[in-house]
This record gives C-alpha cells, structure tokens and sequence, in this order.
C-alpha cells in the first residue's frame, strides 16, 4: 500500500511560498490556492493512502483560501465527494448557499462537481475521506438534495467516528490486510447517511428510486468478497425483491453473477500487484471469493491475459523500476527528514 508524505519545512526557506502553492495545486483539484502568512512560512504537511477506491488525506497547515469557481470546474470537476473533519483549529466552507463554521471535532461534505469557497485558519489541522459517486452508487444530483439534511441525521455520529478512527489508526489501517472492507464499511456509512436524509423527507424520495441500479452496483463494488454475497442478500440491504434486482439489472444489461466475479477478479489484481501484500496467490484467490484456486487462475487469465503469479511478477518489477528514477528519488527527498523538520510531539505531528 502506496503513503504519500509531504512537508514543505524541507525546502529552503526561499522555497517554501512557491513550493506550498504549487503542491496545493496539484493535491487539490482546480481552484484558486491564496496562503495565510508570509511566504517563507507558509507550510504544509500532509499525509495521502489509499483506501479500497478511496482517497485518506491528513493535512496540518499555516492555513490556506480554496476558491473553485465556475471557470475551475470547466477545467475538472470530478463526481467525488470530499468528507472532511476539523481535527485542530478552526475553518468555514461556503457550497450552495449554505455557510458553515467548523471547530474541533466537526465535519463538513464538499461536493467536488460545484464550487465552493473553504478557508482553513492558521495553526489548523484536516482529515479527509474522499469517495467518487460511482462507487456510492449516488447521483450528482441526489447528493445535493442531501446536502442540506445530512450533517443533521441520525447516521452522522457514526460517519464522523468512522473519519476520527482512519485518523488515529491511519498507519495500522494503510496497511491492515482486512482494508477493503474497511473502504466498504466507509462508503456504507457515507450512502446510508446520504440516504438516510433524502428518505427524512418524502418529497425527495424520488432520487432514492432513480439511483436503485447505481445503488446495486455500488453495493458489489464496495466489498465484492462479501461472505454470502448474493442476489437475495442484495436485495435485502436495498429492501427490493429479488425479482425486482434482476430487473433493474436486466434493464441496465448487466449480469450479476459476471459483475460480481468480474469485482473480485479486479480486487485480487489490487492485491496481487501491492508490493505490501504478502499473501501467496493461492490466499489472495480464497480472500477474494475464489474457492478454487484453478478457477480463479482461469478466470484471471481470461480476464487480464496473463497469470496471477506473472501479473504480480510484472508489477514487482515496475516498483523496483519506480524506486529507481529520478522522479522518485526527488520524492523521497521531499519526504525524508530535513534539518527543518520538527520532531516529536509538536503541532505538526
């Protein structure tokens, strides 16, 4: 598993003003970045991993003003949606004409596909859980008819807990072998609190039936290795019958049964070409759904034109390539420790 790190206190001092706009930009998707304080104080660090199909982001900052504009989103405005914790200082978000003023301990949803003003004060610190839509299964426009609703229900606190945990178990969690479900109980929580504020109010129960399919596939996509996985157990967690999901599934010409093999065949190749896994390909099969280990070389095979064992071969060879380049030892320099950087328990930590 892939962790990102990044503290602008390595660069030299005359630097850092330029290097913290120019990696806001980058980290963050098209906006406008304005730094608080002087230039050559101006510090950012940050932590990215990745988490199933989601992004895990720490940030500690001298503070920053995100503004996405009209004009940003022409550029880039991907259907994701940014769930973010205010872990020390405070911060306001501004999105569809609702303001929000965050302390500790409170969290705000960015939905990505809009614009937005954000500003983080000085001395403060961020945890982000990003999730693109397809993978909850809910539309653009079914997340802002939530929005208004959904800090307000009964299902935040435990959205909430679920960031503040990433948070503090991060290091553990990158690297637990049970991650995936980890990602699928993450975006579970996110829908049902998404969905959980539409259905408080029936006039926009609506996008509830419109995003069934979407919600279905999403359902396999989050944790496809599931025990028990079935179309009685999905029709279950949707509270359709089971006619009624091979229905919306026949409609939207897919077959269950090849989506979910197709969804564990795409896991066990995560897997298999993560230079942290250690697990043999015989356990990678049986962890994703695959009792027999034949079967799933087969299917495999069919489906990326090479083995288990050579795709994860070849994928070794391309981190060790990676390792190797300049791009990457650049990296590693911006990452190790500098004679600038603060250790020990600080307000970078």
């Amino acid at each position: 598993m892939l962790v990102l790190r990044y503290d602008s206190a390595q660069l030299p001092r005359d630097e850092r003003g330029d290097a913290f706009h120019a990696f806001m930009r980058e980290a963050c998707d098209p906006c406008r970045v304005v730094g608080m304080g002087t230039p050559s104080a101006m510090r950012v660090k940050t932590t990215f991993w990745q988490l199933g199909t989601g992004i895990v982001h720490s940030a500690a900052s001298t503070g920053y003003v995100l503004t996405r504009t009209p004009r940003h989103l022409g550029a880039g405005a991907p259907e994701v949606l940014a769930l973010g914790l205010q872990l020390r200082g405070t911060a306001q978000f501004e999105q569809h004409g609702r303001q929000i003023e965050l302390a500790e301990g409170e969290m705000m949803i960015n939905d990505l596909t809009a614009p937005y003003d954000y500003t983080v004060g000085a001395g403060s610190a961020t945890h982000a859980f990003m999730l693109d839509l397809q993978t909850l299964g809910v539309s653009v426009d079914a997340v802002r008819l939530a929005l208004p609703y959904a800090l307000s229900t009964p299902v935040y606190p435990l959205v909430r807990s679920f960031l503040t945990q990433l948070y503090v178990h991060g290091d553990q969690l990158s690297l637990d072998p049970g991650r995936e479900l980890i990602a699928s109980a993450g975006a579970d929580l996110v829908r049902a609190m998404l969905l959980s504020a539409i259905g408080a109010h029936p006039e926009k129960s609506d996008a509830l039936r419109e995003t069934l399919t979407t919600r279905i596939l999403a359902y396999v996509r989050a944790a496809p290795m599931r025990p028990g996985l079935s179309a009685e157990s999905i029709a279950a967690a949707h509270d359709v019958s089971v006619r009624t999901l091979y229905k919306e599934l026949e409609l939207a010409g897919t077959s269950l049964e090849g989506y979910i093999i197709e969804q564990r065949l795409e896991g066990a190749a995560r897997e298999l070409a993560d230079p942290a896994s250690t697990a043999t390909v015989g356990a990678v099969a049986r962890a994703w759904g695959f009792t027999s280990q034949a079967h799933f070389s087969r299917r495999f095979k069919n489906a990326h034109g090479t083995t288990p064992t050579e795709w994860r071969r070849s994928h070794a060879i391309g981190v060790a390539a990676h390792r190797s380049s300049p791009r990457a030892s650049f990296s590693r320099r911006l990452t190790s420790p500098g004679p600038d950087q603060p250790t020990g328990d600080d307000v970078w930590t």
